[in-house]
């Protein structure tokens, strides 16, 4: 491997490390202060009826959003030094237009690499376009320029996101109803059991299982954040292995 790129793996290595302290965080959280508790509430719209509820009795810390984007951030940046490094060891000592060529669409990419990578060798622009990142091309790349890029308030929300409903069970007699797909409301750190009319008698049992999720974030809306962030390191590193090794056949990096 070319020392040329070492920063570029620096950064990756970064947001490997960083993923699994984030991983035994959220794994640590649950474990001490993940419990939940039910409680009812009248219905609103029906009376005669009240909402059975779970809550979580502790919040997220509120600096997860800002670690899930130091992550993606770096691996952003694990791109742009690729291409830099790249720009670089072909002869222009400090590039100013050297950077990944993320673009909104196909068309605004192709103007990208005339503007954001005119100091990239023009031998590598194939690759570029085999990469595809932009919307409608390659899906995950394109995400996590998305992602990194929005405010911890929009794209980098993490929810308890389909907290779902491991195992209940109920008996007894009277009219109760539970939603298919019950769904956790992250704004209000709750979520819907069951509908029940006030005079019945019931008794059960039941077991959630949490999970972190991503709130509005393109296709990856409601996954799993370890498993997403494990995903784009491995794009990352990919694409920066594949830098590498086209530049060597291009005879730009020895």
């Amino acid at each position: 491997m070319s020392d040329a790129f070492a920063s570029s793996r620096s950064l990756i290595t970064w947001a490997k490390k960083n993923t699994s302290k984030l991983n035994r965080r959220l794994s640590t959280f649950f474990r001490r202060h993940g419990g939940y508790e039910p409680f009812a509430e009248s219905h609103p719209d029906k009376p005669g009826f009240f909402i059975l509820k779970v809550r979580m009795k502790k919040q997220l810390p509120n600096d997860i959003p800002a670690a899930v984007k130091d992550i993606l951030s770096n691996l952003r940046s694990a791109l742009d030094h690729a291409v830099y490094a790249v720009a670089v060891t072909a002869g222009t000592p400090k590039p100013g237009n050297a950077y990944f060529p993320f673009s909104r669409t196909a068309e605004d990419f192709e103007r990208k690499l005339k503007g954001r990578c005119k100091d990239v060798p023009t031998e590598l622009f194939p690759f570029f376009r085999r990469c595809q990142p932009y919307k409608g091309g390659n899906t995950a790349l394109w995400a996590l320029n998305v992602i990194r890029g929005t405010n911890d308030h929009a794209f980098l929300v993490p929810t308890v996101g389909d907290g779902f409903v491991a195992e209940m069970i109920v008996e007894g007699e009277g009219f109760h109803s539970a939603p298919a797909h019950p769904i956790w409301d992250s704004t209000k750190n709750e979520m819907e059991l069951m509908t029940i009319r006030s005079e019945a008698k019931l008794k059960g049992k039941f077991k959630l299982a949490f999970q972190i999720t991503f709130g509005e974030a393109e296709e990856f809306s409601g996954r799993n954040i370890g498993e997403v962030l494990h995903l784009f390191i491995e794009l990352v590193a990919t694409i920066v292995d594949e830098i590498e090794a086209e530049s060597k056949r291009l005879g730009i990096v020895r």
